[in-house]
């Protein structure tokens, strides 16, 4: 939630508005410490606006608060077309990406009720359905991402390459599948609140900083443990993704190879895309790096499973 010039508003990705379709909301753009009214409810968004804003680097928009449940509609309607092989595969990945992004980006609304639980869920699903309904698709949606340039793409990319990884080692059951979207998505959520800037990479943190920084894994499970309409194994998913090696991790410096498989899972792909934003490297740029300086952190199954996904998609 954001306070604009004293009213409430919530961010919402560029990606996610669909050029020259009517929007059923207004738009707002912040600049120079001001609101800016830019699209009216029912006008369409151009696609010259919404190039010239990708080529001035914005990514964040922002809707009144109440215009949030005309937003999520728009958002399912967009979702349905994910399985409308008439539509290029490249729109439909932006969508699927965009939609990953953006639920990263509320979760911390989500988890507040089942019923906004359970829609995240609902909205989740359906990118799996997506992922699987065609061969390549999730190497389709890494190669469009790119580096991660926050904290909500870093999820959406940790997300999607660790569902391939997932496959490859042998976790196909759906309900396991989704347990472990839910988890990608959600893994960083401990540090909304925290007064620390998310662009400062950890090694640049003051010792201070830094000790604040190690308490998000079990801060993000904390927020949703009291949860019961949560699976139990997200929490756990949560509060151990920063473990990996014989105690290397954080925060309890547990050893990777106790932790189940699925958590594994998660640790090594939450740990690839950070060097893949710390080199400016998409997932398949900074394989040569990650492998030389983090095997010893993973199984070597493990790493081999990983580097086989990057290498073959």
């Amino acid at each position: 939630m954001t306070k604009l010039e004293g009213k409430e508003f919530i961010p919402v990705r560029l990606s996610t508005l669909r050029s020259d379709e009517v929007v059923p909301f207004d738009v707002f753009i912040y600049v120079a410490n001001h609101q800016i009214h830019y699209i009216r409810r029912g006008d369409p968004f151009e696609k010259n606006r919404i190039d010239s804003l990708r080529s001035k680097g914005v990514h964040k928009l922002f809707i009144p608060l109440e215009c949030e449940k005309s937003y999520l509609g728009y958002l399912d309607a967009g979702l349905q077309q994910l399985q409308n092989a008439s539509m290029a595969v490249e729109k439909r990945t932006t969508i699927a990406n965009s939609t990953l992004m953006n639920l990263a980006g509320s979760a911390d609304r989500a988890i507040e009720t089942e019923f906004r639980y359970r829609d995240m869920e609902n909205r989740v699903q359906k990118v799996l359905g997506f992922l699987g309904s065609e061969n390549g698709i999730a190497r389709k949606m890494l190669d469009q991402s790119g580096v991660a340039q926050d904290e909500l793409q870093h999820a959406s990319n940790v997300n999607t390459l660790a569902l391939i990884l997932a496959e490859k080692v042998g976790i196909k059951a759906p309900k396991d599948l989704l347990t472990l979207s839910m988890a990608a998505l959600m893994h960083d959520i401990g540090k909304v609140g925290l007064p620390i800037d998310p662009k400062t990479p950890r090694e640049k943190l003051t010792l201070p900083e830094l000790e604040l920084f190690k308490t998000h894994p079990q801060r993000g499970a904390d927020m949703v443990a009291d949860k019961p309409y949560i699976n139990p194994a997200i929490v756990s998913l949560i509060a151990n993704h920063e473990e990996m090696g014989n105690g290397a991790g954080f925060p309890n410096k547990k050893r990777i190879e106790t932790l189940p498989l699925v958590q594994q899972v998660l640790n090594i792909c939450n740990e690839y895309d950070r060097v893949c934003t710390q080199q400016c490297a998409t997932a398949f740029q900074a394989t040569k790096l990650f492998f030389l300086e983090k095997v010893g952190l993973f199984p070597l199954p493990l790493v081999q499973a990983l580097a086989e996904v990057l290498k073959t998609g």
